[in-house]
């Protein structure tokens, strides 16, 4: 049975990404933000005592994002001021379910059916049905490259979704909401909405321009005009799209997507320029120390076109991940007590998220410590 499902692929991620944003909205429990001197909450709960470093610490610690930042964490003896929703593991177990029979529909049909056949057919159905599963994996690939080259904006825009919103619960769960019931799903639904309407699309036609006038122009510039740009692989060539990538598009997109998260976020206008201000040094800092070497994967032939959203999206969640990591890491070294825990999100990618988050928590835990 050859299985091809190339609506498919798109349609589970984007159903997945869309009911995750329209259930969590309609059914998350209040969120109490912590702030230094701001409270917005339905119900009380004790506040516990922040830490706040002096002026030239966090500037040390944080450089220009500190003074955003600062405002943004409290010291806390547990998990219990996080407030928890009753409704997040059915509305997680039901998109993880509702992906996974769109995507796997026609299989279990194709499995069912040579069960029901199993007497009219030469070879067993239950060795069949292994082979069936075996390539699934490379089916799903191969479905999706032809679902990428079908329909292209709304597969890419549906890949991002999935990926902001795995990266998020990631970035969560670096900030001490390992529990799902505590998991910010209002936080993540936004990322999600952002990765589905702002990355994958601009991704999209950014990877075109490289891919398309950029090489040529590239290829004239460095005396490579007859070289074909979906063949070029000269170094140079490579090194030019990963340098005009990480300037001008990094600045842009990190940019608009604060924007975006703090219009969704409900954050006035003061609010969101003194969080694009502050944050966007850190960002691109952040950006430098990972992508630079990604892109010489992902801008070169290695990559078709059609995968190279794919492979960008699934290297976020990987950075998202490292940063998380080595901030553990970091944190467990440290062993202070009282913690520091960041309780609203920064307006900022993710990565970038995991990044300010573990320097306000190591500065909080060192002014801790000398107190």
């Amino acid at each position: 049975f050859r299985v091809t499902r190339s609506r498919d692929v798109a349609m589970g991620p984007v159903s997945a990404a869309v009911c995750f944003a329209v259930v969590s909205r309609a059914y998350q429990a209040p969120v109490r933000s912590y702030h230094v001197g701001v409270e917005s909450s339905r119900r009380s709960l004790p506040r516990p005592s922040p830490v706040v470093p002096s002026r030239d610490a966090r500037k040390t610690a944080l450089g220009p994002a500190s003074r955003s930042a600062a405002l943004r964490a409290t010291t806390v003896e547990s998990e219990s001021m996080y407030p928890r929703s009753k409704f997040n593991a059915p509305i997680l177990l039901g998109l993880f379910g509702w992906a996974v029979t769109v995507l796997l529909f026609r299989d279990v049909i194709a499995i069912l059916a040579l069960y029901q056949y199993d007497s009219m057919m030469e070879a067993s159905w239950l060795p069949e049905s292994m082979k069936l599963l075996a390539r699934l994996p490379a089916d799903l690939i191969c479905d999706y490259g032809a679902a990428a080259k079908a329909d292209p904006i709304f597969v890419k825009a549906c890949t991002s979704g999935v990926a902001y919103l795995v990266g998020d619960i990631v970035a969560q769960a670096y900030e001490g909401r390992r529990e799902i019931d505590i998991l910010d799903l209002k936080r993540t639904a936004r990322n999600g909405a952002l990765g589905f309407v702002l990355h994958g699309p601009i991704l999209h036609y950014w990877i075109a321009f490289l891919e398309g006038p950029a090489t040529l122009a590239f290829c004239a510039a460095l005396g490579l005009a007859a070289v074909e740009p979906q063949t070029a692989s000269e170094y140079g060539l490579i090194v030019s799209k990963i340098a005009l990538d990480q300037t001008a598009f990094a600045l842009g997109f990190n940019v608009i997507y604060a924007i975006g998260l703090g219009l969704l976020a409900a954050r006035s206008s003061r609010e969101i320029v003194d969080n694009v201000r502050t944050t966007i040094v850190p960002s691109m800092v952040s950006s430098w120390r990972f992508w630079p070497l990604v892109h010489l994967v992902s801008y070169s032939p290695i990559v078709p076109v059609e995968y190279k959203l794919l492979y960008i999206d699934f290297m976020e969640i990987i950075w998202v991940a490292i940063l998380s990591f080595i901030a553990n890491d970091e944190k467990t070294e440290l062993g202070a007590e009282p913690q520091i825990v960041v309780v609203d999100e920064f307006d900022v990618q993710p990565a970038v998220e995991v990044l300010l988050a573990s320097r306000l928590e190591l500065l909080g835990n060192q002014t801790a410590l000398l107190r």
